[in-house]
């Protein structure tokens, strides 16, 4: 397993911040020009924002609606419908003639 996988969020950024402030230190505060520590920083933030996990969208599925009648006016309607009908969590109207589809995450 890698240093990196180990390591928590925090924990990176603290080791970053802390390389800052010896570089800082090294290389005094006065010699240093405001751009490049704005550089340095944005750099860091960079780096930071790049090492947290990326999250997975998960698919949905849709399916007309078998026990809706008519004409889907209402979403609220259609997803109460749905709600009863079996393997479903919910639905929506949808399309140009406003069909009921329940909605399963798959």
């Amino acid at each position: 397993m890698y240093l990196n996988d180990m390591l928590s969020l925090h924990q990176k950024l603290s080791i970053c911040l802390s390389h800052i402030f010896t570089l800082l230190i090294i290389f005094k505060m006065e010699k240093f020009s405001r751009s490049v520590l704005s550089l340095v920083i944005f750099m860091l933030v960079l780096l930071v924002t790049e090492m947290r996990p990326m999250a997975v969208e998960g698919r949905t599925c849709e399916t007309k609606s078998s026990e809706y009648k008519g004409i889907c006016l209402f979403d609220a309607n259609c997803d109460s419908v749905c709600k009863v009908e079996p393997g479903f969590d919910g639905g929506h109207c949808h399309g140009f003639f406003r069909r009921c589809y329940c909605t399963k995450p798959s």
